[in-house]
């Protein structure tokens, strides 16, 4: 069995551990049929679909029993998602879970009925997902995690770290709505604390290298990697390249600190997915998505990595680390 077929089945068999007490859940009188598009690839998307799948467990949806889930992941090739959510509209899910803005307006593009449900979008309505957030509209609502919001906090923060630095960077891929929006209030931001910017737009793995050597040549001293997939998908990588560059990086996401990234400002990823079952059992239930409005996180986190700023030369303020809410020694 190969390991692709091994992480499939292990993401269906992960709402199983679900706590006991979600044996006492009533059983849905019906089997769902439900459809997952994901920008990224199975592999990275592990941890998060089985926070997904457990929170569906809890709510009495077992895969193989009363659930029929359709996957289908593009494995950082946007180009394909079109494709591939045709594919879900051609299988009759009842539902799309398309986590990622790219993934929700695939879906959107092939389908004003079905249901679609996303949980990271940095920006809902800027992005076009929805017309607002109160009042989603259409077929489709869900989890914002307010990314476009959280960027002129990120460049204070990375400032904070580096005050002397004159300069500041930016990779993004401009194939994500979101992230052009993040971009343009990054500029925003730096220009209010008298900072520069340089910028690589990147949209394959092949370019990040150049896309780096590129930055730190324009003189960037700090860094900052927006949302998406393809930052996420390369997480290794894009560690390697800031760290073989030396450049202070502040990430979209937690998951980076805890591999070794400087730091991250963000919400909780994996409650975000976890969060999302609550709008699936909803719609499953009768409701329509555009009476449920997009749910905005209500906690952030502030992740810092002391190894890493010690090997940069970085010392973080005491006003960072009382803030913090996880110090990586």
């Amino acid at each position: 069995m190969n390991n692709r077929r091994k992480l499939v089945i292990a993401l269906g068999a992960g709402a199983l551990t679900a706590p006991l007490c979600s044996l006492a859940q009533p059983q849905p009188a019906r089997t769902f049929r439900l459809g997952i598009l994901v920008a990224g690839d199975l592999g990275t998307s592990e941890t998060y679909f089985r926070a997904f799948f457990e929170s569906l467990a809890s709510f009495g949806y077992v895969e193989g029993k009363n659930l029929l889930v359709e996957r289908r992941f593009a494995d950082g090739r946007i180009d394909r998602l079109d494709v591939l959510a045709a594919e879900l509209v051609a299988a009759k899910v009842d539902i799309i879970y398309a986590p990622p803005p790219p993934a929700a307006l695939a879906a959107m593009k092939r389908s004003t009925t079905i249901p679609i449900v996303f949980s990271v979008s940095a920006d809902p309505d800027g992005s076009g997902l929805v017309q607002s957030l109160a009042r989603p509209g259409g077929n489709v609502t869900g989890l914002s995690t307010l990314g476009s919001g959280l960027v002129p906090k990120r460049v204070e923060l990375i400032r904070e770290l580096v005050p002397n630095a004159r300069r500041i960077g930016l990779l993004y891929d401009s194939r994500e709505p979101a992230a052009r929006i993040s971009r343009d209030s990054a500029v925003g931001a730096a220009k209010l604390l008298g900072l520069s910017i340089v910028e690589e737009n990147v949209n394959l793995r092949d370019q990040l290298p150049a896309a780096f050597a590129a930055l730190k040549k324009k003189g960037a001293h700090m860094l900052l990697v927006f949302e998406g997939s393809l930052g996420i998908i390369n997480r290794d990588l894009v560690l390697s390249l800031a760290a073989a560059h030396r450049l202070p990086v502040l990430y979209p996401y937690p998951e980076f600190p805890a591999a070794g990234g400087l730091m991250s400002y963000s919400t909780n990823i994996v409650e975000q997915y976890r969060r999302a079952a609550v709008f699936v059992d909803k719609i499953f239930k009768g409701a329509k998505p555009s009476d449920l409005p997009v749910e905005q996180p209500t906690r952030l986190e502030l992740i810092v990595n002391m190894k890493t700023a010690k090997a940069l030369g970085l010392t973080f303020p005491q006003a960072i680390l009382m803030r913090a809410d996880k110090v990586i020694e």
